[in-house]
């Protein structure tokens, strides 16, 4: 595939979508990973990796439907157990994600067959489709968040993959 090469100043900082902070990390971070759910130029919540979804239950239960066939960058296919384990992670207080109060008001987070998650809330939210478009929400592989190598060898779903990371010197991705 092809090479995307950036010059700057700055260098990326770190490589799990579930700790970045800086506006660098997310915009590198942004390549490899995709999100449920997007805001487009309008700020209008669209569809990524979920095509479809839903509020029930007095806005107290959100199901998102999930695009079939979508691969990660180890090969393996994206089904809604992934989808689970990466927003449970994101959640969870050891994590540490800066975003994890976008979904905060998440009680349970349960797949619903392959290829759809169902997200309770404590309360009506509506606001948590907006938190599930932050990059710190990246989707990424359960596989890889058990064995613990997110944080150095990142896994997504999005249009370039990792390849490799010097810090302070490069970032380099290869187009998918």
């Amino acid at each position: 595939g092809s090479t995307l090469v950036i010059g700057t100043v700055n260098s990326v900082q770190k490589i799990d979508p579930d700790v970045v902070t800086n506006f660098l990390d997310f915009e590198a971070l942004g390549l490899i990973y995709n999100t449920l759910v997007q805001e487009n130029s309008s700020l209008k919540i669209v569809p990524d990796l979920a095509t479809s979804w839903a509020f029930s239950n007095g806005n107290r239960k959100l199901t998102l439907q999930l695009r079939t066939g979508v691969k990660f960058d180890d090969g393996s296919t994206m089904t809604s157990a992934d989808v689970v384990a990466s927003l449970q992670r994101a959640q969870a207080t050891k994590t540490a994600d800066p975003s994890a109060s976008f979904i905060g008001s998440v009680t349970h987070i349960a797949a619903s067959g392959a290829n759809a998650v169902v997200l309770t809330m404590g309360h009506p939210d509506v606001s948590v489709l907006e938190g599930l478009a932050t990059v710190n929400m990246g989707i990424m592989p359960a596989a890889a968040i058990q064995a613990g190598t997110i944080a150095t060898k990142p896994d997504g779903t999005g249009p370039f993959e990792f390849s490799k990371s010097v810090p302070s010197t490069s970032f380099t991705l290869t187009a998918n």
